[in-house]
């Protein structure tokens, strides 16, 4: 398999990241402080009562498996791989735009339409369990549903990874799917939150990694809305 890093993210004549592990570990930080002051700030700003709730058709009959918080979890080693494993130094700017511009325009619509879901009650018997508390109370009050920086996170991720080598791209999406739907069987989001988040991811992609096809796409729209 080539890597498609060279071909898709780095292009002729970029530099290595210098020096890399500093770079990269510092990126890291910063990445996780703004995740979670936004998530702080979102809490503080928005009040409980005002965020919505969502009906359940389909959420209601998927059963509850505090077990699948591992997978769940998964979400941070897949934040962390793409920078972990891309040297070139344009290349891990864009995936730190990336990272950012998702992560702002989620807490912009937490603030805007706040929605919130109703968790189950359950006893702490297992280790599964006292993990999954322990979710609860690290996202507590749940008002960050739609759209869920989990879900757009780990398929943000694997897009990226996609687009250096196709086959860790294919397998990092199968793994973000597993991992959505562990935001439902540990009763973190609605469906509707795994479909916006997709829909969100894929346009940051987009326009961070491939802003010619995204102007080419208003180009082709244009005349349409004249």
């Amino acid at each position: 398999m080539v890597d498609r890093q060279s071909v898709s993210l780095i292009g002729p004549g970029h530099a290595p990241l210098p020096p890399a592990h500093y770079k990269q570990g510092f990126a890291i930080l910063m990445a996780f402080t703004l995740w979670a002051i936004g998530y702080f700030i979102v809490k503080w700003i928005v009040d409980v009562s005002d965020a919505r709730l969502l009906p359940e058709p389909i959420e209601s009959r998927i059963p509850f498996v505090p077990g699948s918080v591992f997978t769940y979890l998964g979400l941070y080693p897949m934040f962390i791989f793409p920078l972990l494993w891309i040297r070139d130094e344009a290349a891990f700017s864009k995936v730190i735009r990336a990272y950012t511009a998702l992560m702002l325009f989620c807490y912009l619509i937490f603030v805007a339409y706040p929605v919130r879901i109703e968790r189950p009650e359950f006893a702490v018997t297992t280790f599964a369990t006292w993990a999954l508390s322990v979710v609860y109370r690290a996202d507590n009050p749940p008002i960050n549903c739609l759209p869920s920086v989990h879900v757009a996170m780990v398929f943000l991720s694997a897009f990226i990874l996609r687009e250096i080598r196709r086959d860790v791209g294919a397998a990092a999406l199968l793994y973000a799917a597993a991992i959505t739907l562990c935001t439902l069987t540990t009763k973190q989001h609605y469906i509707a939150d795994g479909v916006v988040s997709l829909i969100v991811s894929y346009a940051v992609f987009q326009f961070v990694f491939h802003p010619d096809r995204v102007a080419k796409l208003f180009t082709r729209l244009r005349p349409i809305g004249d």
